[in-house]
């Protein structure tokens, strides 16, 4: 109590003397230093913002060589399911993050496009290493789903002025090289 009283009479007898101007400056400059070190916490965490899609995008375009590495090592499908869940997840939460965060660019959004493309192509890869007779009693059915993608961003980059996105569930549904894995990979088969 007598600490606060003393520190109390203190700061009134600054405020009563001739010493007032040098406490408001000393007041004001402690809200300056204050408002730039939360400007200065606030960018660092727009910088990290800013990177967390990118990184995503990133870890899928190197999870595909990982991928495929890891399922040469390992004979188990677990891996290949697990790397594809991994990527499934990475691509929705990159979107998610990004336009909840306004962070969404055409930038971005190509780059995502490329990371999935590479990724289904090492899928593609990976069963062609592992499963070469899968991959040949379907290769019209892929040769047909590559020229379906060819055209359809070629299309994309005629009518909108930008390139179409690779969709997950879509290449689930057409039974493309994606539900192929799942299938060799898993004993899973579609009846």
């Amino acid at each position: 109590m007598i600490k606060i009283a003393t520190v109390a009479l203190l700061c009134l007898r600054i405020f009563r003397s001739n010493r007032r101007a040098s406490a408001l400056v000393l007041l004001s400059q402690a809200a300056v230093r204050a408002r730039l070190l939360a400007r200065r916490i606030c960018n660092e965490w727009l910088r990290w913002r800013m990177l967390i899609p990118c990184l995503l995008v990133c870890f899928r375009s190197a999870l595909g060589p990982v991928m495929i590495l890891l399922c040469l090592v390992c004979e188990r499908g677990a891996v290949a399911v697990t790397c594809i869940g991994l990527a499934l997840l990475s691509d929705v939460f990159d979107g998610v993050l990004a336009r909840r965060w306004h962070l969404d660019t055409e930038t971005l959004r190509r780059w995502d496009t490329r990371a999935d493309t590479f990724f289904y192509a090492c899928v593609l890869g990976m069963i062609w290493l592992r499963h070469p007779d899968t991959i040949e009693r379907r290769s019209l059915l892929i040769a047909g789903l590559v020229t379906a993608e060819v055209i359809q961003h070629v299309f994309a980059a005629a009518k909108y002025g930008r390139h179409a996105r690779l969709s997950f569930l879509a290449l689930e549904d057409l039974g493309t090289p994606d539900g192929i894995c799942h299938d060799r990979t898993t004993g899973l088969e579609h009846r």
